[in-house]
């Protein structure tokens, strides 16, 4: 079990017991807190809301109207009403409206909403996507900074270790004051060295809490102590799965929004046609509203010709043209780079391979080497330098291992993202291999 602190303000706290976390947990939390996430949510909804609304247009339209007007005529004018006195008018009207046809637009600005939705819905995969992979660099870039701070704490227990053997040495003659002096000397180096591992330490968990919005949190309980790092089994397993590269999706569901767009705008150089139905009431006297010989109706059929629009039509053309040249060449730019970036994966990914394992060997070899040289040390075999050189290679072994782990579990995600695989099977696998 490993306990990581923010290192906050003592008036942050939150309570004195850490939130426990485990690599599930956070995924689980960024989904749900993310910015990123949460926004491209939200553009999701705002499209949904479109849709409904041009899917709205569609049907008729209804409303009533009610006004009362105070007028004179002029006496100039042939037959002025009441003989050119002042007089009121009053009129309730109610109509209706239908679009039956509008060049496709009706149809086309409810397909565009659909599929202005569509973009937006690969776009929060693609965020989704994004935020996992940068919570697996740091989620872990917390645990191995940690698990240096406690290394370092460890060596340093055997330097302190060593000064009162030596001083028993020296008082008895075994020992030279020149070993005395160099193992201070390296304890010294120890603790600069422990003081910037530990506000590593703090920067790694600051900047995990940042991507997780967690800013009101100060101690947090990572259970990263994983029991193996081979991952292969998972990445055979993962290979004969259906993948989609979300970079292509997203560059086709462009594609038929540009589509839709088109539609609706040059829609509008096209014939309208609607049904409109007028039922209304004219009368000099308030009374007079509720006569039904007030009455007056009328139906009709309404069809609008553009004929001239100042040449707008040959401009959007040439416009949706440019844009649908340009989106296609986004497409061959999105298609090299994902073509780049899967082989740049996949070499890494075996560099991390090779790398992981050359760490876990030399690790295990300086583990080996400490407790002999350790042992030789006490027993007066081997002077100070030697077991100096023994530590400080396995201060750099560790350092080395725990690096090669993070960039392989890197590797591994980077392989994902590439192939069109998606990351939450890796998350899964981390967390059941995880202890605590």
């Amino acid at each position: 079990m490993v306990v990581l602190s923010t290192w906050v303000s003592p008036e942050l706290s939150f309570g004195d017991i850490p939130q426990k976390i485990s690599i599930l947990d956070a995924y689980h939390e960024l989904l749900g807190r993310s910015p990123t996430v949460r926004q491209a949510r939200e553009l999701i909804n705002q499209s949904e809301a479109e849709a409904r609304l041009a899917f709205s247009k569609l049907f008729f339209t209804f409303g009533g109207s009610l006004t009362a007007e105070h007028k004179k005529d002029g006496l100039l004018v042939g037959s002025p009403s009441f003989g050119g006195e002042y007089y009121n008018l009053y009129n309730a009207e109610m109509k209706l409206t239908q679009p039956i046809y509008a060049g496709g637009s009706l149809w086309g600005g409810y397909q565009a909403a659909l599929s202005t939705r569509d973009v937006n819905s690969v776009a929060e995969k693609i965020a989704e996507r994004n935020a996992t992979q940068s919570l697996l660099t740091s989620y872990f870039q917390a645990h191995f900074s940690q698990d240096q701070v406690k290394t370092i704490e460890a060596t340093l227990k055997v330097e302190q270790e060593a000064i009162a053997t030596t001083r028993q040495r020296a008082q008895i003659g075994r020992s030279q004051k020149l070993d005395l002096l160099q193992i201070q000397t390296q304890v010294a180096l120890l603790e600069a060295q422990l003081a910037q591992a530990k506000a590593d330490a703090k920067t790694s968990i600051s900047n995990l809490l940042s991507v997780l919005d967690m800013t009101d949190v100060r101690d947090v309980d990572l259970t990263t102590d994983l029991e193996s790092f081979e991952l292969q089994d998972l990445i055979n397993r993962v290979k004969k799965e259906p993948f989609n590269v979300l970079e292509f999706e997203s560059i086709e569901k462009q594609f038929n929004l540009l589509s839709e767009q088109k539609s609706v705008d040059l829609g509008t150089n096209l014939p309208q046609l609607s049904f409109i139905g007028t039922l209304d009431r004219n009368a000099y006297t308030k009374s007079g509203l509720t006569n039904n010989d007030a009455n007056q109706w009328n139906f009709e059929v309404q069809l609008q010709i553009p004929i001239f629009s100042g040449f707008s039509l040959y401009a959007q053309r040439s416009q949706y043209a440019a844009k649908e040249k340009e989106l296609e060449e986004q497409s061959k730019l999105v298609r090299d780079q994902v073509i780049a970036s899967e082989s740049q994966a996949l070499h890494n990914l075996k560099a991390a391979e090779i790398t992981l394992k050359s760490s876990e060997l030399a690790f295990h070899l300086a583990e080996e080497s400490v407790k002999e040289g350790t042992r030789n040390y006490r027993l007066s075999t081997i002077d100070y330098l030697v077991f100096l050189n023994v530590q400080q290679s396995y201060l750099t072994a560790r350092t080395t291992l725990e690096q090669a782990r993070l960039t392989y579990i890197q590797a591994v995600a980077s392989y994902f993202v590439s192939t069109g695989h998606a990351l939450e099977p890796l998350v899964q696998e981390l967390h059941k291999r995880t202890k605590g």
